[in-house]
């Protein structure tokens, strides 16, 4: 918990200091774009330090993560040297909307956390190639890190969201192992507040009642994290037998089909059979090799549609996730 709590309390004093370049930069959001305070200061100070340690300023450490952050605090303050008046305005008409944006952040961030506490194992598919990569943004003491598996040389990998994440561990004193799993909750949160951010920023004053843009502005956060495809609705169908077995033949969803037909059912009704089960959502789509009219149809490849639900659930810290 406390590790939680030190991880988080990071993130949010890198917002709070980023709150004001955002205003600046993103005058057209409505919320000038305050949801996206975090990710944001989070690409200026880790890029600060991989640059900087890149040509020897700084080395890639925690104390150096900190200092950078407050670089930004002075950028901060000059920006609202003679704009506070104005900033004042902002916070004061748009409070409900900063709220709400934040409070959305900490929702996802919680409940991600709360999820990943339940299976915190760092084993099975990419995982620990990812815990590699994240541990060498963090050990290594410059830029571009080392790469794990050819000894002096660099990373040729996208590495750049993993130095960002084993900053946030440096400057919170977590380690790897645990940061892992927060960074998913992590990028959970910041792509909850993001979308309420930029939906907020497209429903126009005197278009909608204020009232009624904060929560459709909210949808998108659920609309982004948490709904999918269909998949769900067609692997219950099989399980229970509902249409027809040429139905799931034109879906060619690998191994979702009515019981008893070829490929079989991998649904019992509302309880799936296999563990699996929830892995075709990212393999909707298949291309199927020309074959003799009466032969079976083989499926050449699965090409992979993972949606953000999908790689959360996974926990696979991947670059495309991040």
């Amino acid at each position: 918990m406390t590790e939680t709590l030190r991880w988080l309390v990071t993130v949010e004093v890198i917002g709070l200091i980023s709150l004001p370049i955002v205003w600046i930069l993103l005058p057209y959001l409505r919320d000038r774009g305050a949801g996206l305070a975090k990710p944001l200061g989070l690409i200026l100070v880790g890029g600060s330090v991989w640059l900087a340690s890149d040509i020897g300023l700084i080395p890639n450490s925690g104390w150096a993560y900190w200092f950078v952050t407050a670089v930004f605090a002075v950028v901060s303050v000059w920006i609202l040297r003679g704009r506070r008046h104005r900033f004042g305005r902002f916070v004061k008409k748009e409070w409900p909307a900063l709220l709400a944006g934040e409070l959305l952040f900490l929702l996802f961030f919680a409940v991600w956390a709360f999820i990943r506490s339940h299976q915190p194992d760092i084993s099975g598919t990419e995982k620990p190639m990812e815990l590699l990569m994240l541990n060498a943004t963090t050990v290594s003491g410059s830029a571009p890190p080392t790469d794990p598996w050819l000894a002096g040389e660099a990373v040729a990998y996208y590495y750049f969201g993993y130095w960002i994440l084993g900053g946030i561990g440096q400057m919170s004193g977590v380690v790897t192992s645990v940061g892992f799993n927060l960074s998913l909750a992590l990028i959970a949160g910041m792509a909850a507040s993001a979308a309420f951010s930029v939906a907020y920023g497209m429903i126009l004053p005197g278009r909608l009642r204020d009232r009624a843009a904060l929560p459709i502005a909210a949808s998108a956060a659920v609309l982004l994290l948490v709904a999918s495809n269909y998949a769900g609705l067609w692997e219950f169908g099989a399980g229970t037998s509902l249409g027809s077995e040429g139905f799931y033949d034109w879906l060619a969803i690998n191994d979702v089909a009515i019981e008893g037909a070829e490929g079989g059912a991998t649904a019992n009704r509302w309880r799936p059979d296999n563990y699996w089960w929830w892995w075709h959502s990212s393999r909707v789509i298949n291309t199927f090799d020309i074959v003799p009219i009466g032969a079976t149809n083989s499926g050449l490849d699965f090409t992979i549609q993972e949606f953000p639900f999908f790689s959360l659930l996974l926990g696979d810290l991947h670059p495309h996730l991040i």
